[in-house]
């Protein structure tokens, strides 16, 4: 899914109404804290990868956006072969993210089976 929208508001309805792989957030966002959306997203635990954009990446606003669970800051105005390279490697890591979370919750239904099955034989 691909969608642009205009505040976090709309951002956060949309977030809950599908699933994407990444979140653009500029960090200059004119109706709400890009940032507590980055955090608040990070604290699902889901494989979502945030970027943040901004005219002014300094190193202090690189580092409030990698706390707030964000995987990367761009530059604005970015190069598009910049951009779509960068995405690329966003969606891979939600791809492995993803991956991984399904493999966890398979070990743990496989271990949930097993101690039913001993407790069942003992």
């Amino acid at each position: 899914h691909l969608a642009c929208v205009a505040s976090t508001t709309e951002a956060r309805t949309l977030l809950g109404q599908r699933e994407f792989d990444v979140l653009i957030v500029d960090t200059a966002a004119a109706t709400g804290d890009g940032f507590d959306l980055v955090r608040e997203q990070s604290a699902l635990e889901l494989p979502l990868q945030s970027i943040m954009v901004s005219r002014r990446p300094t190193v202090d606003l690189s580092v409030r956006a990698m706390r707030v669970g964000a995987v990367d800051v761009i530059r604005k105005p970015f190069d598009p072969e910049e951009l779509v390279l960068r995405l690329d490697a966003a969606v891979e890591r939600a791809a492995v993210e993803r991956a991984t979370q399904a493999t966890l919750r398979l070990v743990e239904r496989a271990t949930a089976e097993h101690a039913a099955t001993e407790h069942a034989a003992a």
